[in-house]
């Protein structure tokens, strides 16, 4: 099920304004509804995985000063790890770190190389399928 995003907290974003804790809690209630919660074993294994301590994973979360109590309670499975808190330990897991949101800008040579992969990437695929259809009689 696709996630549909919060109408309130779009129009906040729209008009230039920020969101509060209660646009995040919204977000949430939404994505809660969408997104199963992370078993709490996983949620242990991805953290130890990273190499990290409860309170560095609370702050790559950007939880409070007492957001290890929040992991503690999610790899104990006291409670359920949020959706949106699954989402974001997934992409830890996938290689993905805090801070990594902005893309270069134009004309970064590593912007402009990771481009150009992508693109003989995708020919090579384009080709590759072409073959098989070939091969198929398709």
């Amino acid at each position: 099920m696709p996630l549909v995003a919060e109408p309130t907290v779009l129009a906040k974003y729209s008009q230039g304004n920020g969101a509060d804790a209660q646009d995040f809690r919204r977000v949430e209630l939404v994505m809660s509804k969408t997104i199963p919660p992370m078993p709490c074993e996983r949620v242990k294994a991805i953290r130890e995985g990273l190499g990290l301590t409860q309170v560095e994973l609370a702050e790559w979360l950007r939880l409070s000063s007492n957001g290890k109590y929040a992991v503690s309670r999610w790899e104990l499975g006291r409670t359920d790890c949020p959706g949106p808190v699954s989402v974001a330990l997934e992409a830890f897991e996938a290689g993905w770190r805090p801070g990594q949101l902005s893309w270069p800008l134009p004309g970064d040579p590593d912007a402009i190389r990771v481009m150009e992969e992508l693109e003989k990437a995708v020919l090579q695929a384009q080709e590759h399928v072409r073959n098989i259809r070939r091969t198929q009689g398709v």
